[in-house]
């Protein structure tokens, strides 16, 4: 767990994951990209913000390469982030949505992607092949 900081009000919440890869602002909130540096296989999670950095929803990714930061993180549409590993093989893709959507538990996203049971999701994280 790591502590993370709003500079400008002073909040303070923890987050999942030892390095922060990223922080991305987007229409009043924030995504976090965290890093476990300390695991062989590698896992990144993402946690989606508000301003006063209460969760919105989280995700973890466990893919080899992870272990690392990301390469590039390219911006392929207003709402999309693309974005692979130094390591190559899969790109991803996370897919922000301006309100939440209804989800599928363990139906809706690859198996890399892990998250807590809920019924609705804030991102989507999906592979682009």
């Amino acid at each position: 767990m790591t502590d993370v900081w709003h500079a400008t009000t002073g909040v303070r919440t923890r987050v999942p994951g030892t390095a922060l890869y990223a922080a991305l602002a987007w229409r009043g909130h924030f995504l976090l990209l965290m890093g476990d540096a300390d695991e062989a296989q590698g896992r990144m999670h993402l946690q989606l913000v508000d301003s006063e950095l209460r969760f919105l929803d989280s995700a973890s990714l466990t893919t080899p390469g992870a272990c690392q930061p990301p390469g590039p993180l390219v911006l392929s549409h207003p709402n999309h982030i693309v974005f692979c590993f130094p390591a190559g093989g899969t790109v991803w893709r996370i897919s922000l949505f301006p309100a939440f959507r209804l989800r599928l538990p363990r139906l809706s996203e690859p198996a890399d992607v892990q998250r807590h049971f809920s019924w609705r999701r804030h991102f989507g994280v999906a592979r682009i092949d």
